[in-house]
């Protein structure tokens, strides 16, 4: 996936939406493929490009949202494509729920029963069905690119068209200009065509590059990862047993999604920022009582592993509330409009293998290493946060909080 994120908008010169429409079409047949596989050297060739073609359109999909949407629901908008996310990660843990019952792990080794023979398969095969709903919505319903495309394109008079579309009004007159000026703001960046590397070496593109790096590596800090991938082994460290691990995780998972309907309220009334400091808060209040009795009273001790389980199903409703979406939002959001291009999906291939390190570290370290680690992790991250981040809340797309009006950043490349 963070190889696929790493290329996908590269590709959007030749359209946002045609682009979507062709990874998901590719991904369609991908996941039918994996389906009847019969050799595992196939599936394990199938999966790994199934993930590649996955991160290119996930990376696509934050870029097409915030372009089109007007800039006073931007944010609520962007918030709905990790709502979605949440959702896919519930109903596939519900879908995989009888495969552990049916064939569990300590007998891996023995012959399946026909049940997960044939179940494991239509596991696979599910991937196809929200591939083919979001296709025929891009294909039938969502039959336009985005007024940035447009006017790179020189279709001025679509650009209008589509703004009035999405403003629910004929006079764009302000919110044209705004775009207008937001690209022409960056014209010798796109004639340079700056990428990241050479953004870093500008003086005036190295903070936004770097902050959008750092929040994409704090959104992992915070322990997402560890707690989401790693929730049974948690559990079952923290003294849970039988089918209890599962069903937490379950819950953990739905947690994860209804909670992520919170920012969609709340985004455009109390910005980014608040949202992000008040998430790393509520993520400290979350694990540090865990952390503190595992210390004074061993990770044997019921209280202590009561409290583990209630702090990671609290920090789950934080992190959804406010770093899972607002990150994503944020990352396409301070980018100038160029650079934006070059740089939103290398930042979302570091978030994502920055989440595979820390997972393969945290599973040869203790319950009560990981939660010491992760306290520590997200006090820093609120330090970040308090002094670090910007607010884009109400800004114009393409328009950037860490660059000045006046700078003309290519030039000094």
């Amino acid at each position: 996936m963070a190889l696929g994120a790493l290329f996908g908008p590269k590709f959007t010169k030749y359209g946002r939406r045609k682009t979507m429409l062709y990874s998901l079409a590719v991904l369609m047949v991908l996941c039918l493929l994996s389906a009847v596989g019969l050799h595992l050297a196939d599936i394990v060739v199938l999966r790994f490009l199934v993930g590649v073609f996955c991160g290119f359109f996930c990376s696509l999909v934050p870029i097409y949202i915030s372009e089109v949407s007007p800039a006073d629901k931007r944010g609520k908008y962007g918030i709905l494509h990790q709502l979605f996310l949440t959702f896919g990660i519930l109903l596939s843990s519900l879908i995989a729920v009888p495969l552990p019952a049916a064939y569990p792990i300590d007998n891996v080794y023995s012959e399946a029963p026909m049940f997960v023979s044939v179940y494991w398969r239509v596991n696979m095969a599910a991937c196809v069905l929200p591939c083919v709903i979001a296709f025929l919505l891009l294909w039938l319903c969502f039959d336009y690119e985005t007024p940035f495309y447009y006017y790179d394109k020189g279709q001025q008079e679509d650009v209008k068209k589509l703004l009035a579309l999405n403003y629910c009004r004929p006079n764009v007159e302000k919110e044209y200009a705004d775009l207008v000026n937001a690209v022409k703001m960056n014209e010798n960046l796109a004639a340079k065509k700056v990428g990241l590397l050479d953004g870093l070496r500008s003086a005036s593109f190295r903070t936004v590059i770097l902050v959008a790096i750092a929040i994409n590596i704090s959104q992992q800090l915070t322990g997402i990862n560890i707690f989401m991938t790693s929730s049974n082994a948690l559990f079952v460290s923290a003294g849970l047993s039988g089918v209890w691990p599962t069903i937490v995780t379950v819950l953990m998972n739905a947690l994860n999604s209804l909670m992520t309907f919170a920012p969609v309220y709340l985004i455009e009334k109390k910005g980014r920022k608040w949202l992000l400091v008040a998430g790393s808060i509520g993520i400290i209040v979350s694990v540090l009582p865990a952390t503190v009795l595992f210390w004074l009273l061993g990770t044997e001790h019921k209280a202590s592993q009561i409290l583990a389980i209630a702090g990671s199903l609290l920090f789950i409703c934080f992190f959804a509330a406010t770093f899972g979406g607002v990150v994503w939002v944020y990352t396409f959001e301070i980018f100038p409009d160029e650079l934006r291009m070059s740089c939103a999906g290398a930042c979302v291939s570091i978030n994502w293998l920055t989440g595979i390190v820390l997972v393969f570290v945290a599973q040869y370290v203790g319950i009560r290493t990981n939660f010491t680690i992760f306290t520590v992790l997200n006090i820093l991250v609120l330090a970040f946060c308090v002094l670090c981040i910007k607010e884009t809340k109400g800004l114009p797309l393409g328009k950037s909080p860490y660059i000045k009006e006046a700078e003309t950043p290519a030039a000094k490349i």
